[in-house]
């Protein structure tokens, strides 16, 4: 585990807690409520109108084809909560920030569907600025987003790169982002990227990779067997997205 000066101690343990960037699919995924319109009879002056009311429901669970995927947000309560202990410490950064304009998840954070509204989950700095590169970023794109990756030339990148695979180029940013920072762990529920960094240490390709790549799962593992996962989102209906 590595210490880092800005990271306070564990209440609970009096250790330095685990140091971890979150990935911005997670984040998203830990607000329990989409928006969506009911229809409603409302009073409209003298009569009753029926009408389409804009609400925050309950997300659905994953139906059983991605059932893995519902698994690992089924520990993001218990992620919260370590982190409301101080047993870890979450970070993020702007180009995880920017990857989430548009996502359903992003209405509802810090209210009461928030898992983690009870948490301060800080910024580190990007490996790279972009906006010091070219310039500014009117509107996030895949496109505008491959354009920044595929001209990246500093060395540390293009050696994950070849070792993890060029397809993985924008987790494998958030992972170098995360070793500049020195912080313990990426956590996402990618599992190709998981494999992939995985493999790539297997096979020693004539690279060392010091951040452990987490699912919430293996969090959860990683910090005891007491802290379990617990059903999240909606018990009726089913999500059938990935």
């Amino acid at each position: 585990m590595t210490t880092h000066p800005l990271i306070p101690m564990s209440r609970e343990a009096k250790t330095p807690a685990l140091t971890v960037l979150i990935d911005g699919m997670l984040r998203s995924w830990a607000v329990t409520h989409r928006p969506d319109t009911i229809p409603q009879t409302v009073p409209w002056g003298p009569v009753a109108a029926k009408m389409d009311v804009l609400t925050m429901v309950p997300k659905p669970r994953f139906n059983a084809n991605h059932a893995r995927l519902q698994s690992q947000l089924d520990c993001l309560p218990e992620i919260a909560k370590l982190a409301e202990k101080g047993q870890i410490k979450l970070y993020t950064t702007i180009e995880i920030d920017f990857e989430g304009w548009g996502r359903p998840g992003v209405v509802g954070k810090g209210t009461e569907m928030d898992l983690f509204r009870n948490v301060k989950i800080e910024k580190i700095p990007p490996a790279l600025n972009r906006i010091m590169r070219w310039g500014g970023i009117e509107s996030e794109t895949k496109e505008r987003k491959q354009h920044f990756l595929d001209g990246i030339r500093e060395k540390r990148f293009l050696e994950l790169k070849a070792a993890i695979g060029s397809k993985h180029s924008p987790d494998i940013f958030h992972l170098w982002s995360a070793e500049k920072a020195r912080l313990d762990a990426l956590l996402t529920a990618d599992f190709k990227f998981i494999n992939a960094v995985r493999n790539a240490k297997r096979n020693r390709r004539g690279i060392e990779i010091e951040v452990d790549v987490l699912s919430p799962s293996e969090l959860c593992e990683r910090l005891g067997p007491s802290h379990r996962a617990r059903p999240c989102f909606s018990a009726t209906g089913e999500n059938g997205h990935s």
